[in-house]
């Protein structure tokens, strides 16, 4: 019944403990995240999930490898790839995958305050930016779309650090073009089209044709996330924005996220970012913890451990004169003392001790081996100095606790 009511009470406590947690308000993190499983702000969970909507007959795969490991298998054509993260940190080989599966009739969309100066040269345009943002509201980057979507409507996006917009600018070498597989001819990236501006006329959302693919480059990725696609009518913009892709596989980036490398060393990221895992992961921990309260107990007889006998009398003589001590009562001490003779003396000599005078002396000499002065000093101090005075000092103890001592050297009872 004990067991029982422990088990209850360890079972109310987690209760308790997951009710606490779910009612616990939660701290808004303002990171700039784009996971596709992050609902916060700046997460990307609302467009992740509403891209059904926008591609209805493409299957949508999440792809947690760079660019260059997922080409090894993958020779799609006419499939989308989108990339929504702060700062595209993409390796050379990275960009000429790019180029190669763009120039192969594919669509690479990527929404990035930055992209690598390769596939800028590549792409024939060059990136600016500027620290004071557009606007009467210095925290909102105001952008419209143009081109097919042409819309006077100004979307407003919360929270944009910097404004930046795309130029022209002529490849310096096209040498991602010369080195792709074509026909005799190399791959050249034709004139941009411009798909959206800011609220000062600038490029900031783009098309560039690619082979027989295209590149989309997008200057905002804040407009992506949740906090924005929820404000006014921006999911219209981002939907329009998605539009311009076709209707075909598409590929969601993971891998190029900003804490993509952080969320990867932890063991337990996968575990605790599926609600069915993370939860057999706490029922896991409540059953190793029952285990261990309830059967993790010895099943045979505990073993006592058997002590040794205490020294008892010891410990009560020390613990005795240390209360004398205390109480400095030295003639109280020394009759005891001098009891404590006369019963060793009748229990190891046979001795009568009514009469200590000189006959029972003599006879105590005799069958101790002890000299008769040492009897006599031992008997003379107690008569003379002790007994016959209702107090004594400490060196009279002293004096008569030597007589004694030698006494009980020379008789040998000090080792009975």
């Amino acid at each position: 019944m004990k067991g029982k009511g422990a088990y209850i009470a360890l079972v109310l406590i987690f209760v308790a403990l997951i009710v606490m947690a779910r009612l616990t308000p939660h701290k808004v993190v303002w990171t700039p995240t784009f996971d596709e499983k992050d609902k916060i702000p700046y997460g990307s969970f609302i467009l992740y999930e509403r891209l059904k909507d926008v591609f209805p007959r493409g299957p949508i795969e999440t792809s947690d490898r760079s660019f260059y490991n997922f080409m090894d298998d993958n020779e799609d054509s006419g499939a989308s790839y989108l990339i929504v993260t702060a700062d595209l940190n993409a390796s050379d080989l990275d960009v000429r995958e790019m180029a190669s599966f763009a120039a192969s009739g594919n669509n690479i969309f990527i929404a990035a305050d930055n992209i690598p100066q390769l596939l800028a040269d590549t792409l024939g345009i060059e990136l600016k930016e500027d620290i004071q943002l557009p606007g009467k509201d210095s925290a909102t980057y105001m952008t419209r779309l143009t081109g097919v979507h042409d819309s006077k409507d100004t979307f407003r996006i919360k929270d944009e650090a910097l404004a930046p917009w795309i130029i022209d600018a002529d490849p310096r070498s096209n040498i991602l073009g010369q080195e792709l597989d074509s026909p005799r001819r190399s791959v050249v990236a034709r004139p941009r089209l411009t798909l959206g501006v800011d609220g000062l006329g600038r490029a900031n959302f783009v098309k560039i044709p690619f082979g027989q693919g295209a590149f989309f480059i997008h200057l905002l990725p804040l407009a992506f996330t949740n906090y924005n696609m929820l404000k006014r009518n921006n999911n219209e913009y981002v939907a329009a924005c998605l539009t311009e892709l076709p209707d075909g596989s598409i590929y969601w980036d993971q891998f190029y996220k900003p804490y993509h490398r952080e969320r990867a060393t932890s063991p337990f990221r996968f575990i605790v970012s599926i609600p069915a895992y993370r939860w057999a992961l706490y029922l896991a921990i409540l059953a190793a913890a029952l285990y261990m309260l309830f059967a993790g107990k010895r099943l045979q007889r505990i073993i006592p451990i058997l002590e040794p006998p205490a020294n008892l009398s010891l410990k009560f003589t020390r613990t005795v004169g240390t209360l004398y001590y205390q109480q400095m009562d030295h003639r109280d001490i020394a009759i005891k003392k001098m009891t404590y003779l006369l019963e060793r003396i009748r229990q190891y000599y046979m001795l009568p001790t009514g009469d200590i005078g000189p006959a029972f002396r003599s006879r105590l000499a005799y069958k101790s081996n002890v000299s008769i002065e040492t009897i006599n000093e031992v008997f003379e101090v107690f008569d003379r100095d002790i007994i016959r005075v209702r107090y004594i000092n400490e060196e009279v103890l002293i004096a008569f606790n030597t007589a004694l001592e030698k006494f009980y050297n020379e008789s040998g009872l000090i080792n009975k």
